[in-house]
């Protein structure tokens, strides 16, 4: 055998026996384990129906119905102030009266003069009747008399102008003027605001609109008071839905008779759509979220796997199932955490 022979024959050799310890180091590394991943255990429960109330709510705040800017009709400097701020004053209450001397004068000054014209008119009535005064004498006298008459109703409104009551009942808001001020025609002079009816404003997604109507019940809670609930109806419906935030703008009108509530208030609504409704429920940390979706861990031969679910409604510790289980069928509601899919699972009990 040549040195070349014997070469070749020795590097044979050294690779068959690297090729040979490569695959018993395989076989080595890959064999399967010979201890048992142990069972987690679990408890199952079922979904369960609930009845919640078919409504929606919403973030919103009140608004005076009927609150206007008191102001004057005639010129003049004010002589006397006939309220507090803040109270409550009745329709056609005197609050402002502003000087009328003048104003005076004039009525009674038109007052005398229609007295004489229709005294006049009167006994030149009597005399054409008889034929002793032709007939442009007496319709002078007649025609007198309407403008007279006229003129003191003119005389009359100018007076009444001076004196500025108000348009309706309500609360009168913070003193801006004082007497010796002057008035132009126009000017604010103070605000005044009916508080016994408010309305609440705000809007609820478009998904609602099918359902959302007139006269509807709505409870509404101030904020502030959340102790304190108030009933009211919806009032107005908007025509257009929001392009922005696709939502439909909504008012309902509340009594207030203890004058708690107050314009500009943030409130909470929640408005009544229909009867309550029967919802399956699930507790909340039973659900897991994924890319896919939302879904519970179920068991099926003693092996976890995952139960995809639609869900619905978040509530205070469950969420509303709306497609994926029945009622009735049962999930992991303890353990749930441990397992995923393919986990080898015992059943400590079932609370279904």
């Amino acid at each position: 055998m040549t040195k070349a022979t014997k070469y070749n024959l020795f590097i044979i050799i050294v690779l068959a026996a690297i090729i040979a310890a490569s695959v018993l180091f395989a076989k080595i590394h890959h064999a399967p384990a010979k201890h048992n991943t142990p069972a987690v255990v679990v408890t199952l429960g079922t979904a369960t129906y609930t009845t919640l109330p078919n409504a929606v709510s919403a973030i919103g705040n009140l608004s005076a119905i009927q609150s206007t800017h008191v102001s004057s009709k005639a010129a003049g400097y004010i002589k006397a102030l006939y309220y507090t701020e803040g109270e409550h004053v009745q329709k056609n209450q005197l609050l402002i009266q502003l000087d009328n001397e003048k104003e005076q004068a004039a009525v009674d000054s038109a007052k005398a003069q229609a007295a004489m014209s229709q005294l006049k008119y009167s006994q030149l009535q009597k005399m054409y009747r008889r034929r002793l005064v032709s007939y442009d004498d007496y319709y002078t006298a007649k025609v007198n008399d309407k403008k007279d008459k006229a003129a003191l109703e003119t005389a009359k409104t100018a007076l009444i102008e001076k004196s500025i009551r108000a348009p309706f009942s309500g609360v009168i808001g913070a003193k801006t003027i004082s007497i010796g001020d002057y008035v132009a025609p126009g000017t604010a002079l103070a605000t005044l605001t009916n508080i016994t009816k408010l309305r609440a404003l705000y809007a609820v997604p478009a998904t609602y609109l099918s359902k959302i109507k007139r006269n509807q019940i709505v409870v509404i809670t101030p904020n502030s008071q959340l102790n304190q609930h108030y009933k009211g109806t919806v009032s107005y419906i908007s025509p257009s839905i929001d392009t922005q935030s696709q939502t439909i703008a909504v008012h309902a009108d509340v009594s207030n008779p203890r004058d708690a509530l107050k314009p500009g208030l943030f409130v909470t609504i929640r408005q009544q759509l229909g009867k309550p409704i029967n919802v399956l429920v699930v507790p909340a940390d039973s659900i897991f979220a994924s890319l896919k979706g939302n879904y519970v861990m179920a068991v099926k031969d003693n092996k976890a796997y995952k139960l995809p679910v639609t869900i619905g409604q978040k509530l205070a510790n469950s969420i509303v199932i709306q497609h994926g289980l029945l009622a009735g069928q049962s999930f992991i509601v303890q353990g749930q955490s441990k397992v995923q899919a393919g986990s080898t699972v015992t059943i400590l009990r079932n609370t279904s």
